[in-house]
Parts: C-alpha cells; structure tokens; sequence
C-alpha cells in the first residue's frame, strides 16, 4: 500500500508541472502576440526612424520568445 505522504508529493509534483507549463505557454503566447504588434508596425512605418524603433522590438522579442522557449523545453 502506497504511503500518503508519497502520494502527496506526487500529487503536488504533477499540479505544479503543469502549472508550470501552462505559465511558459502562456509567456509565449503574449510574446507572438508582441511580435505581431512589432511586425506589422515595422511593415507599415513611416519613416526610417518608425521602422528601426519596431524592426528593434521586433528582434528583442524574438530573442526573448526564443529563451522561453527553450526554458520550456527543458521542463
């Protein structure tokens, strides 16, 4: 027969994995939300100035899209 506390740890384990999980997919869902918001306003900048200032969000917020995705990887 299985020991309580054994269960619970398993328990706690299992609901906080997937807790976890479920914060990293929703991190990433926001930041290909802001890269769409970046993309479509380098796209449609207009001047140079416009377009550098999205074009730079743009690639901070797929470096930072790419570094949770491989934190998420790693669960």
């Amino acid at each position: 027969m299985m020991n309580l506390k054994f269960l619970k740890h398993i328990f706690f384990y299992i609901f906080f994995w997937e807790n976890l999980l479920n914060y990293y997919l929703n991190l990433l869902l926001l930041e290909k939300g802001a890269c769409d918001l970046y993309m479509h306003g380098a796209i449609e900048a207009s001047d140079e100035q416009v377009f550098n200032s999205f074009s730079s969000a743009l690639s901070q917020s797929l470096q930072l899209q790419n570094q949770i995705s491989m934190q998420k990887s790693t669960l």
